[in-house]
């Protein structure tokens, strides 16, 4: 996984840090200001160029062990952000696993709420036979109707769960184009 941590840097860093270096410096100027001795006495011409190259080589011998020491940080700094991330996706696994589980409830649901309008439903045109016939009192026929009602809506609220667990399912799966 090299590469996916900003901490993984910061080790191979601190392990070049202990790696000697090379440098080159070079330094060029040129002076063509006239010159004077004094105030009052002539100028004369002054010119002069100054340069020079430099290699630089820096071994590092013994540093107290800080070096050691900024490596192990950040080798710790790479496993706590290694789990982080470990952590995170056990979050989604869990979080898109409950959420698929809430959807076959709420599909169970709505099944249960479908059979439980039809009975509903049957209930109430018998209910109303009996009382077109004279079998039946118009409070049996008022009970039905209110039983269908109660079906009905508990058969919407489970159709809307059912629509709600369906889209946060797709929302955490990224595939909320699909609606």
């Amino acid at each position: 996984m090299r590469g996916d941590y900003p901490a993984e840097a910061q080790v191979d860093k601190a392990k070049a840090d202990g790696l000697p270096t090379v440098s080159l410096t070079t330094k060029y100027t040129r002076n063509n200001q006239p010159a004077s001795l004094g105030l009052g006495i002539p100028e004369f011409p002054a010119t002069g160029r100054d340069w020079y190259v430099g290699v630089q080589v820096r071994v590092p011998i013994f540093d107290g062990f800080s070096r050691t020491y900024q490596i192990r940080e950040a080798q710790a700094k790479v496993a706590e952000q290694q789990e982080s991330v470990r952590d995170a996706r056990k979050q989604v696994a869990v979080g898109v696993w409950t959420d698929y589980e809430a959807v076959i409830a709420s599909e169970d649901n709505v099944e249960s709420t479908q059979r439980l309008l039809s009975i509903a439903d049957q209930s109430f045109d018998a209910a109303n036979r009996r009382y077109r016939v004279g079998a039946g009192s118009i409070l049996e026929v008022l009970n039905a109707q209110s039983a269908l009602a109660r079906a009905q809506k508990e058969h919407v609220a489970s159709l809307a769960d059912f629509a709600t667990a369906t889209l946060t399912l797709a929302a955490k799966l990224g595939r909320l184009h699909d609606w």
